[in-house]
């Protein structure tokens, strides 16, 4: 071989090796992009003082997940990083948990698991990242029951599709919550930003629950909201939509007719928190400023934070009277 063409070879060589390293980099940070799945195992029905090995919350924590996780592979990966016990029976099933077994209390007694606070229509390995039925943001539980489920709300014969109970933080419903009213307004606090966690629980959790904000698309999979870890953004008008029971979602109970609940947003900003974020301070001067400058856009509700002296006019002077709010606050 020629001296150049061995230089010519030389060079595409170094070229396919380096290409080759640079893919794996990118596949590692890919992989670290898929999010985090929230383990939680817990006791709630067998008391210690009638001999369980353990009762109360035993785990929380959250798992990285991977291309390969399933619902089963993510509780196997949270047992094994916090040093916890456990055993499968002979129909590959979770048979003993830190010395709690399946059958401790009665012969109805045993493990069972939730995704999202439902009880899952087939085995733990059928949801997956692969699929698209396990993502970041899911929330995994692992629960024991000394009742075949109907102690910790999976209830086979029954067919009830409303909420047994709805938990808000960052503002305030109308109205007592009652299963049987299915229309509230939400009035959110202005000092907590313009988020709120709205956490929906079924009475029957054979039957799915899921979240929307202003659009109740339930025949699209994955534009529900995933509250049970996120906070929702709001505006003044919006409306969240929780329905339960639908028949687009599978169920291990029989369809039946659906429930949706419809909370409607009542939000009056804090004055000079511009950027909404429960906060005043110089942030929202400089937002303003930008904006006064054209340089950035500001929503309706921005605006109304913005608009110190109430008057619908945004001057260099609201600017000013919210560099005066933070000085008094400070």
């Amino acid at each position: 071989m020629k001296t150049s063409e061995k230089k010519l070879f030389s060079l595409v060589m170094a070229l396919i090796i380096a290409l080759s390293l640079s893919v794996v980099p990118f596949s590692a940070s890919a992989a670290e992009d898929l999010g985090k799945v929230r383990v939680v195992v817990k006791n709630e029905t067998f008391s210690t003082a009638d001999s369980a090995a353990w009762a109360g919350e035993l785990l929380k924590t959250d798992i990285s997940l991977d291309s390969d996780s399933t619902m089963m592979t993510v509780i196997e990966d949270a047992f094994k990083s916090n040093e916890i016990e456990y055993s499968f029976n002979n129909y590959n099933y979770l048979a003993s948990i830190n010395g709690l077994s399946e059958y401790a209390y009665n012969g109805s007694g045993g493990w069972m698991m939730t995704l999202n606070d439902w009880f899952t229509s087939e085995g733990s390995d059928a949801y997956s990242v692969e699929k698209g039925s396990l993502g970041d943001g899911d929330v995994i539980t692992v629960l024991y029951t000394c009742s075949w489920g109907a102690d910790v709300g999976s209830l086979w014969g029954d067919t009830s599709t409303t909420l047994n109970s709805l938990s808000v933080t960052g503002g305030l419903l109308d109205k007592a919550f009652d299963p049987s009213i299915t229309e509230y307004t939400l009035t959110v606090a202005p000092d907590n930003g313009n988020a709120v966690s709205i956490i929906p629980e079924a009475f029957n959790k054979n039957y799915q629950v899921k979240t929307y904000l202003n659009d109740y698309t339930p025949d699209k999979t994955g534009s529900e909201y995933k509250v049970l870890s996120k906070a929702i953004s709001v505006k003044n008008g919006d409306t969240v939509y929780i329905g339960v029971g639908n028949e687009n979602w599978a169920s291990m109970n029989q369809k039946t007719t659906e429930t949706v609940y419809q909370l409607h947003i009542s939000y009056t900003p804090q004055t000079g928190d511009v950027n909404l974020d429960g906060e005043v301070n110089i942030n929202d001067v400089t937002i303003l400023q930008k904006y006064l400058a054209a340089y950035y856009e500001l929503s309706d509700d921005q605006k109304t934070a913005a608009d110190v002296f109430g008057n619908g006019s945004l001057t260099i002077a609201n600017a000013t009277a919210i560099q005066k709010i933070i000085a008094r606050v400070a």
